[in-house]
C-alpha cells in the first residue's frame, strides 16, 4: 500500500533495531545512542510494539501512516520489575509518543525524524536510525 508520498507501507512491517540517535545542536551533530538493544515492530494490523530490554519496558499501541508521518495512539507502557527479594507488580500506564516523519525507508533501513522546532530551523531535531532485523 503506497501512501500519498509514495512510501510503501509494506516496507515498514517487521522488526527494527535502533542503532543510532542523532540530534543537531546549532551546527554540531551529537550521538545520543543508548548503547543497548532497542526494538520497534510495525504490524500489518496497524499495531506497534516497542521493546527496551535493558529497561524491562514494552510499549504497545496503534499507528497510522499519512503521507510520510507516523502518528501513534492508544499507547500503553509496561515496566516489568525483575524478581528479587521484594516482589513489585508491573507498572502499567498510558503514554504518548510524538509524531515522527519518515526520512528514509528501504528494505533494510529506516530513519525517523522527531521535530523539536520549526521545519526551517533543524536544531534540536532527533533522528532515529534503525536496521531491519
Amino acid at each position: 500500500m503506497l501512501s500519498q508520498t509514495g512510501i510503501d507501507e509494506k516496507l515498514l512491517f517487521g522488526r527494527w533495531e535502533l542503532v543510532k540517535v542523532e540530534t543537531v545542536e546549532g551546527t554540531v551533530k551529537k550521538d545520543l545512542s543508548r548503547g543497548y538493544p532497542y526494538f520497534v515492530e510495525f504490524k500489518m494490523n496497524k499495531t506497534f510494539t516497542e521493546v527496551i530490554p535493558k529497561e524491562n519496558t514494552v510499549i504497545v499501541g496503534n499507528y497510522s501512516l499519512v503521507q510520510s508521518t507516523l502518528t501513534y495512539s492508544n499507547l500503553v507502557q509496561t515496566v516489568k520489575y525483575p524478581d528479587g527479594k521484594v516482589k513489585v507488580p508491573d507498572y502499567t500506564f498510558k503514554t504518548s509518543k510524538p509524531k515522527m516523519e519518515i526520512q528514509v525507508l528501504t528494505k533494510s533501513s529506516l530513519i525517523l525524524l522527531n521535530r523539536h522546532g520549526p521545519k526551517s530551523e533543524g536544531s534540536g531535531d532527533y533522528y532515529y536510525h534503525y536496521v531491519k532485523k
